[in-house]
Order: C-alpha cells, then structure tokens, then sequence
C-alpha cells in the first residue's frame, strides 16, 4: 500500500447491518466521509464524500469507454494509510480492489510499468483475501472482470505500438514562431520527447532560431521562413505548408504548436501527450491542447467561410477552441486529399466571401 500521510479522520458509514456484514458490503449508501483536519486551525472540513455508487457508475463508464476513469477517487482510496485501507477491504472491498485496477491501467498508459504491476498485483492480493462468496456477489456487481479484460489488453495493445514505434517517425512537431522564446521547448521536456521525433520551426517575423539546442532532442531540425506577403495569416501558413510539403510522408502523429504554446496549453496536458505518444498508448486521433473554449456564433461569414473550405454547407453549430493547437493522427490528415490542403493555403490569399 501506499505510505501517504494524510490529516483526516475516516468514517465508514454502511447502509445495512446483519448477520453476515461482509455479505451485505456496499449496499444501499455506503458512504466514505472525510474529515480534514488542520492541527493550526480550529475546526474541520467535513464536505468531502465518496459514494460508492457513484463510483460504481463511474468506473463501469470508464472500462464501457463512456467516461474518464474517476481519479479524483481513486487518488483518496489508495493514498489512506494501511488501517483505513484494510477497514475498506472488510467493508467495501469493491472500492478498493477497483481503486488500485485503475491506477494499475494509468500507469501502464503513462509508461511506468513497475508501478502499474505493483498496483495491479496489490488489487490481485486483496481479491485473494475475500471470502468465495462474497467475491463471486462482487464479481457480479463491480467492474472487476471488466477490468481485467481492460487491463489485458492494454497490454497487448501497447507491445503492438512500441513495435510499431520502430516504423518511421512516431511525432512531428511544428511550431509557428514569431520571435518568442521557444526554450520552453527543449528546457521543459528534454525526457519524454519521443525518441526519432522530428522539429520543424516555421519562422513567420523575419527572425531565426538557432538549432543547436533541439538537436539532441530531434532526429531532424528544419528551421524555414515563410512570407505571407500582405495578409496576415499566423499558424495557418505554417501548419498548411507543412502539410502540404511532407504530405506522402507524415509521422504518425504531428503537434502543431505556437512559439508561445504554454500561453494557452496546460503544460501537464502537453507533457501528457508526450509520454502518450512516446510510449504508443494515445488512442484519440484528435486531441486539442488549449483550455478557453470560443463563444458559439452561427455568423452568415462563419458560414460562408465553412462552405468555401468544404464545398458544403454547414450542417450543426460550429464550436471550437481558441487558437490552434492541437496533436492529430497522419491518418485523419490523409484522409482528405492533398489539394484540400492546397485550397485552404490558395483560400487565404483570395478575397473574403461577400458575407464577411
């Protein structure tokens, strides 16, 4: 178990009382309340609950692929000290032995193995301490078969990306640069840049990176500049021409950035995304960086705009993030030909439609 000091009292508080307590675990409210207590302070928090049938529902979300995997939870069941873990283990063995399942699936995705075997085996032993009868009505009411299933194949599937890993380039990252300081980038994720990654840095303001410090870090460095003439056209030129000049030979990922990325992108959501694709387990193929979301507005030129890049009206609301930045999969790139990405460049050199 975890040696996490934490300034609480626990109380357990059981929904049903009988002959066979162990029998009747977790039904009805079973509830974990937290007291937080600060020894300088008068006075306690006692807002925090954990309902184990809200964490039922969210863990059977989770291993369905219908929601996130509940880490707000499973952080405080399995940083209590031991005595209040085993007095779970005899009252709500399910939350537990879940609780660790989950961190065990986190960590394998994050690339720490020794840890994820150490809480999938500790999950395992709690399992093996439970009575045959109580754990086959566990079986039957948790997710814990459906994590196991999950589990197994995470593993399969990420032996069959780390081999795929040795198949071309597994990143490209791009960066729009307009005289920035873009040291963030070799300064703050040196270890979980992919290894055989490539940089290329689009210079927009008539200024040059020096690339030495990026070489350790890339097997290629391209620094190139663009001149966008009269129209003022930012990252589009850049992502578009990057697109466009790799497109028969794309990494398997590309992270199109701004020199100021860190302005607007979480940086744990970033590095996040690093280790992912470092260690073959992103799933999504689309995955936008930054956190402020645009206001909705459904304008006659929005509209316009859509249909002159698509070929086809506007279907729906349009609702996006604020400036682009975004990790996508080569594959969702080429699943439109190379002349869209043509047009959309020649686009931003031609005049506005008439609604805007």
């Amino acid at each position: 178990m975890l040696p996490v000091s934490l300034p609480i009292a626990l109380l357990f508080a059981v929904g049903s009382e009988g002959a066979n307590e162990l029998a009747n675990s977790c039904y009805f409210t079973y509830t974990l309340a937290f007291h937080w207590c600060d020894p300088s302070q008068e006075g306690c928090d006692h807002g925090h609950r954990i309902r184990a049938a809200d964490f039922q529902l969210k863990a059977e979300r989770f291993y369905a692929g219908l929601g996130p995997p509940p880490l707000e939870e499973v952080y405080y069941i399995t940083g209590l000290p031991d005595q209040f873990q085993e007095d779970l283990l005899t009252e709500c063995p399910a939350m537990l032995i879940l609780a660790y399942m989950v961190v065990a699936e986190i960590k394998l995705r994050l690339g720490e193995v020794r840890t994820s075997a150490s809480f999938w085996t500790q999950a395992h032993q709690f399992l093996a301490e439970l009575e045959s009868s109580a754990a086959e009505t566990m079986l039957e009411s948790w997710p814990i078969l459906e994590a196991q299933r999950y589990y197994e194949a995470s593993v399969l599937e990420i032996r069959e990306a780390q081999y795929n890993q040795t198949q071309g380039a597994p990143l490209g990252i791009v960066v729009a640069h307009c005289k920035e300081d873009i040291s963030w980038l070799h300064q703050d994720f040196p270890g979980v840049i992919p290894v055989g990654s490539d940089l290329a840095i689009y210079e927009k303001c008539d200024s040059t990176t020096d690339p030495d410090p990026f070489l350790p870090l890339f097997s290629s460095v391209q620094i190139k500049h663009l001149d966008d003439g009269d129209t003022r056209q930012d990252e589009c030129s850049a992502y578009l021409t990057y697109i466009v000049s790799n497109y028969g030979n794309l990494p398997r990922h590309i992270l199109f950035l701004q020199g100021d990325a860190l302005k607007h992108a979480n940086r744990g959501l970033l590095r996040l995304i690093l280790v992912g694709v470092s260690f073959g387990t992103v799933k999504a193929q689309f995955v936008h960086l930054n956190s402020q979301r645009l206001v909705s507005a459904q304008t006659k030129c929005r509209k316009a705009i859509y249909e002159q890049v698509f070929g086809e009206p506007l279907e729906g609301k349009l609702s996006t993030y604020c400036w682009a930045q975004f990790l996508v999969a080569s594959s969702r790139i080429t699943a439109r030909t190379v002349d869209f990405y043509e047009k959309m460049a020649r686009i931003m050199n031609e005049a506005s439609p008439a609604e805007c």
